[in-house]
């Protein structure tokens, strides 16, 4: 039996399958999946499956064990796509380790940065109301809580520089909202009458 092995773009091609060797199959290159067993390689898209022994295997030529098989049929892949069923080959792994790696590095480091240090207390009244005011100086902050005041008559709205009673998240006497940003400075709040406020707590 002569079984020649082909790139053809989006697949791979192996001809001189079957009993009689005259199927000539070409697997899709983004479901492949190659196992090792013994001598043969069992090559499968989903569709289609087989199994090729490496002896039978005349092009490439100077194959000397089924994993020099897979690994040929590896090549040919993209990168990071087929050769499933943990047969990755040892570069393909080194790379896998360092993406998860910087991964993890990178969460480790957002983790970090979200993490509050310490927590201030602080209130901010509407002075007119229809007249948007941010609920403090530029400060650094991760998250601020944010309660519109029991004594309030009417309802508080919070949201960016823009916020007013037609937009912005509404906040009736004591209900509140968590804000993860920034920048104190950056959440602005109205209100229906002048003078009502909300209490906050922001973490740093």
């Amino acid at each position: 039996m002569s079984i020649v092995i082909t790139d053809e773009g989006a697949a791979v091609r192996i001809t001189g399958l079957g009993r009689d060797g005259d199927k000539d199959v070409d697997f899709t290159k983004d479901d492949l999946s190659l196992t090792v067993d013994d001598d043969r390689v069992a090559v499968s898209d989903g569709r289609n499956s087989y199994v090729v022994v490496y002896t039978d295997v005349t092009t490439p030529a100077g194959l000397t064990s089924a994993e020099d098989l897979r690994d040929f049929i590896n090549g040919l892949l993209p990168t990071g796509g087929g050769g499933g069923g943990g047969d990755a080959t040892a570069a393909n792994q080194a790379t896998q380790i360092s993406l998860a790696t910087d991964t993890n590095t990178k969460l480790d480091t957002l983790i970090a940065a979200q993490v509050a240090g310490s927590i201030t207390s602080g209130f901010k009244d509407v002075a007119t109301a229809g007249t948007a005011e941010a609920l403090g100086a530029s400060t650094a902050i991760v998250e601020v809580i944010v309660t519109a005041k029991e004594a309030n008559t009417g309802t508080i709205y919070v949201g960016g520089a823009g916020v007013a009673s037609t937009n912005g998240t509404p906040l009736e006497a004591e209900e509140v909202a968590i804000i993860s940003i920034d920048d104190l400075a950056k959440v602005f709040i109205d209100s229906d009458f002048n003078g009502e406020g909300v209490t906050f707590n922001y973490l740093a």
